[in-house]
């Protein structure tokens, strides 16, 4: 279980990174200074979403994991 734990904080981790990120960039995007800059920053944006959304699935494996875990040791 332990390595389902350290998988999770791990996911934690690079979420609340990408999180920020995203952030970084839609501020960045409000400021931009042509159309170019824009779409570049708004593809960032997208493929940073993406990569989050694997994170999140990553990171309800791990819960998951961790939750059948705690069940086995109940019904043991």
């Amino acid at each position: 279980m332990e390595n389902a734990r350290e998988r999770k904080r791990m996911y934690e981790k690079e979420t609340g990174e990408i999180q920020n990120r995203i952030d970084a960039f839609d501020r960045a995007l409000e400021q931009a200074p042509n159309l170019d800059t824009k779409m570049e920053y708004m593809q960032t944006i997208n493929s940073l979403r993406e990569l989050l959304i694997i994170k999140f699935e990553g990171l309800a494996i791990a819960s998951d994991e961790i939750i059948n875990e705690l069940e086995e040791g109940i019904n043991e």
